[in-house]
């Protein structure tokens, strides 16, 4: 769920978080009680099994996946925190999954990657999909929501999401761009304060 700021992610975070709530009690009966709702720091916690057997919802900024260099975004970086979910992944289905990586935007670690890399962790993982956030989250193929929608029609909005590689993304916006939006639903001010919603 992609936020244009940071007070935006807090107010869907609580939502999102709170038992009785519209939006919580709406994905808890689509998906039950098994709903796991975090922030971008947390998604490392979540056990690998996790992923595909619960719902999880990741509430973060769009800013912290749209950048021009991806090695400017924690993010994008390689992490040995995903060291498992990675591994889980390989050893699932002998890396067929980890495959569609490669066709996304900075998800392989380079030569250039392993060169600049004073660890030398990076050395022996060239021509590999990266361990990083956004590859996992990529190898989910997660719905993504944006809210508010219409500031989201940039190149750099549209190479983040990308990155993601969705499988459906779905746009929030009281104010869609003619020719930039398919509208699906449309509801007015008026029904929307009738269901104090405003």
């Amino acid at each position: 769920w992609l936020v244009p700021s940071d007070a935006i992610r807090q107010q869907t975070l609580k939502a999102l978080q709170t038992p009785g709530h519209a939006y919580r009690a709406a994905l808890t009966e689509a998906y039950g009680e098994q709903l796991q709702v975090c922030t971008l720091d947390e998604v490392a916690h979540i056990a690998p099994p996790d992923w595909g057997r619960t719902a999880v919802v990741v509430v973060a900024t769009i800013q912290s996946f749209r950048i021009e260099d991806a090695g400017q975004r924690t993010v994008y970086s390689f992490s040995e925190k995903f060291e498992p979910h990675f591994k889980a992944a390989q050893a699932q289905d002998a890396g067929r999954a980890l495959a569609c990586l490669h066709g996304l935007p900075d998800a392989v670690v380079t030569e250039q990657d392993a060169a600049e890399d004073a660890t030398g962790v990076l050395q022996g993982f060239v021509g590999q999909p990266r361990w990083s956030l956004a590859n996992w989250l990529a190898l989910q193929r997660p719905i993504v929501i944006v809210d508010e929608a219409h500031n989201t029609k940039t190149d750099k909005s549209f190479t983040a999401l990308q990155r993601l590689n969705p499988a459906f993304i779905l746009e929030l916006t009281a104010t869609p761009l003619a020719q930039q939006t398919n509208v699906l639903y449309h509801v007015s001010a008026q029904e929307l304060a009738a269901a104090d919603m405003i």
